[in-house]
């Protein structure tokens, strides 16, 4: 059924027990496809370039649905699962995995501008939000560690992107050719950028990396011909090639991180780099920490956050710093000592802190069971 151009709707019969690869591809009237029960798997790009697919009906017996199988199928409005499916279900038309813990497939024609991601989502498939022409704002939860391939691609009014501390790596083409994305903020537990991740979003201007940031992929900012605001972390150990090409730039970094002075030195447009300077280690800060003890016990950490400030005005918290003399505190003990290195830049930092004499509050007695 490849283009057929005049197909408005159609039933696949259950006989048929897998839709394989291009089955339906380019079948540009197609608006309903009704999946018949038996039909056990739908391939990569069964229905791509379907532009005007609006129903989906999936049978109780389907249990393999590739995440490409419905990319460029912009007017999706209903995935209808049957109640008997044990491997998804539809929720407002959206697709999920049975227990709701995986968003499948949003619907690509849905008319919200506002999409937030359920606190019980856990995780999405590559291509999840792919060509959701009308999404202009995506507000992550705080339980989703990755963006997948792909997955908010081609999202043309897509203008605010709301990511969660959670998140650690963003992957392959992402947030690729979302046209109007202007500004957006890496959250410091961002550990690793997959390839070509804003490739062709031509309006963004800021990107605000907020620290920790170890690896990024080829291209990653490439075509980004507005990109005037960017300052890459010290941190970054590992970049791949033409990452910033076509860049206005200025692109800025730190003279000590070598990985960034290397690629510097070998690109073929080193105008659009501006050279900070190193970036040190100026002090430390205690934000929040626990600060009453009974005599004898040890400092508790668990809930303190300690704050590395630098020479260019920037923070970040940082965890791998010691507690120098927190173990069995006395009453006579009033502070704490917390020190971090960094560099070979060490600081210190005090916290005040209070210990208590343990009190007796009461007496228990045990009647003896000796007779006499």
């Amino acid at each position: 059924f490849n283009a057929c151009d005049s197909l408005a709707e159609i039933t696949i019969p259950g006989s048929v027990k897998s839709i394989p690869k291009y089955a339906l591809m380019q079948c540009s009237a197609l608006q309903k496809v009704t999946i018949g029960e038996g039909i056990e798997e739908i391939c990569f790009g069964a229905f791509q370039l379907c532009e005007s697919l609006q129903i989906i009906e999936i049978p109780s017996t389907l249990k393999i649905l590739d995440s490409e199988a419905f990319i460029s199928t912009p007017s999706i409005t209903n995935f209808i699962v049957s109640s008997n499916n044990n491997y998804f279900c539809g929720d407002n038309g959206i697709l999920y995995n049975k227990d709701k813990t995986k968003l499948i497939r949003y619907t690509t024609g849905n008319e919200a501008e506002t999409f937030i991601i359920p606190e019980n989502i856990k995780s999405l498939s590559g291509t999840a939000f792919r060509d959701s022409n009308n999404l202009k704002t995506i507000q992550f939860n705080e339980y989703i560690t990755e963006i997948p391939t792909a997955c908010f691609m081609f999202c043309e009014n897509l203008v605010n992107v709301k990511l969660s501390s959670s998140i650690t790596y963003i992957g392959d083409s992402a947030f690729r050719s979302c046209g109007k994305l202007q500004n957006i903020i890496i959250p410091e537990t961002v550990n690793k950028l997959g390839g070509a991740v804003f490739l062709y979003c031509n309006s963004l201007q800021t990107v605000d990396i907020k620290g920790n940031l170890l690896q990024m992929g080829n291209g990653v900012f490439r075509e980004c011909t507005e990109l005037t605001n960017i300052t890459i972390p010290q941190t970054l150990e590992k970049i791949g090639t033409s990452v910033f090409d076509k860049v206005k730039g200025p692109v800025n970094y730190y003279s000590n991180n070598t990985t960034m002075s290397n690629y510097v030195q070998t690109s073929s447009d080193n105008t659009i780099f501006k050279n900070l300077g190193e970036k040190v280690l100026t002090s430390i800060s205690i934000q929040t920490a626990k600060t009453t003890y009974l005599q004898g016990e040890d400092f508790d950490k668990s809930e303190m956050i300690v704050i590395a400030t630098y020479n260019d005005g920037t923070s970040i918290p940082v965890t791998n710093y010691t507690v120098l003399d927190g173990n069995n505190l006395t009453v006579e003990k009033t502070s704490v000592t917390i020190s971090y290195t960094e560099n070979g830049v060490a600081k210190t930092a005090i916290q005040t802190i209070t210990v208590e004499t343990k009190a007796v509050t009461g007496i228990t007695v045990t009647p003896s069971t000796t007779k006499w």
